[in-house]
């Protein structure tokens, strides 16, 4: 085996023409698009952080309105809370106050009441009493009244037959 200068010169020159060749076609097709491709792909990561830092953006303004709806939320139940408390004392004072007017009207209807079962009683017992009484008198006085008509009678008599 003999090496042929003239064999490496052909394959020499043959690969330094498919290597030109294949450097234009590299050149010319595949390395714009390759070019392109990567472009692409940069933009799209670009266009993925840009929206990426969007969503942050808005899920921290999300957040932001999620934290001033619960401490709305929360100002308005102690609000709430605050309104049914002063409710419930109002309601509770007005109870008390209601029970002092009742209990202080009911105190002046006993009173009342009280005051007309007492007429009552001592209209009765003097009733009573001068039923009694005139029982006792009409006993007392038809004795005495009789004695005295007829001593009166008497004496009428004795006059009128004394001075006879």
């Amino acid at each position: 085996m003999e090496l042929s200068w003239k064999l490496m010169l052909y394959q020499t020159l043959n690969f330094i023409v498919l290597m030109v060749v294949l450097g234009y076609i590299f050149n010319r097709f595949i390395r714009p698009f390759l070019q392109k491709r990567t472009n692409h792909i940069k933009s799209s990561f670009e266009e993925i952080d840009t929206q990426k830092k969007g969503i942050e953006s808005i899920r921290a303004d999300l957040a932001r309105q999620l934290d001033d709806i619960k401490e709305k939320a929360k100002q308005e139940m102690e609000k709430a809370i605050e309104d049914g408390n002063r409710s419930r004392d109002k309601l509770i004072r007005q109870a008390h106050e209601d029970t002092l007017a009742m209990r202080s009207k009911n105190m002046m209807q006993i009173e009342d009441e009280r005051r007309v079962v007492i007429r009552e009683l001592r209209a009765d017992i003097a009733r009573l009493s001068i039923a009694v009484a005139e029982k006792i008198v009409e006993r007392t006085v038809d004795e005495k009244v009789n004695d005295k008509y007829i001593a009166e009678l008497l004496a009428k008599i004795d006059e009128k037959h004394l001075s006879s």
